[in-house]
């Protein structure tokens, strides 16, 4: 499971993708996206057969998006 927030609890800003492997349980993978603003954010999974297919979308209503995939998401794991 995946999704995306703001990094800080004061205001919407850095945002940040988070993963958990037991159903939200904990969230021990954490990357930040963007730093600075990002207000509410989506994330859509590509489409299979596309080649869009197995890349994540994040949209911003601040006007951004970002594509990545779950390696990226695990990279620098510790």
């Amino acid at each position: 499971m995946i999704f995306s927030s703001p990094g800080r609890r004061d205001k919407r800003d850095d945002i940040t993708i988070r993963a958990s492997f037991d159903g939200g349980e904990s969230w021990p993978v954490s990357r930040l996206v963007r730093e600075g603003p990002g207000n509410y954010t989506w994330l859509a999974a590509g489409r299979k057969d596309t080649p869009s297919a197995g890349f994540i979308y994040l949209l911003s209503n601040k006007g951004w998006m970002a594509r990545f995939n779950v390696s990226w998401l695990m990279e620098n794991r510790n």
